[in-house]
């Protein structure tokens, strides 16, 4: 229950990880949402949490929490295997994402790490971390 709730804390901030610009003129663009090249488009699953003030990371061997983002600023969010919702997202420039989904709306910025294979999204006491899938 308490990987559940933290994968859903987490959720908002694996989406804006998929959304960050792939190039370094993408910061001066704002409300990108026609960039199918952009690092975050993919498809992205859940691979662990990090709690920001013990530093202990979790990895999690679970393949049904994943991001689907689509080039056109849409996609979906898979919680399980039999439930999913649908997202939006826009590229507000310098790794800062705008998403929103499962009944609520985000803005993070995103850190993306191992050549664009791992985006790491840090909250207020936890990081999430997505490996492309």
């Amino acid at each position: 229950m308490k990987n559940l709730k933290t994968a859903l804390r987490a959720l908002p901030l694996a989406i804006i990880i998929m959304f960050t610009a792939c190039s370094g003129d993408d910061s001066k663009e704002t409300g990108n949402n026609n960039n199918s090249t952009d690092k975050f488009v993919g498809k992205w699953k859940l691979t662990g949490f990090e709690d920001l003030a013990s530093g202990n990371y979790t990895a999690i061997q679970d393949n049904r929490t994943v991001y689907e983002i689509d080039g056109d600023g849409g996609g979906k969010y898979h919680l399980s295997t039999s439930s999913s919702f649908d997202l939006t997202w826009e590229n507000l420039g310098d790794n800062v994402y705008h998403v929103e989904h499962y009944g609520g709306d985000w803005t993070y910025e995103i850190e993306f790490r191992d050549n664009n294979n791992t985006i790491r999204i840090e909250d207020q006491d936890s990081a999430s971390y997505y490996g492309r899938k």
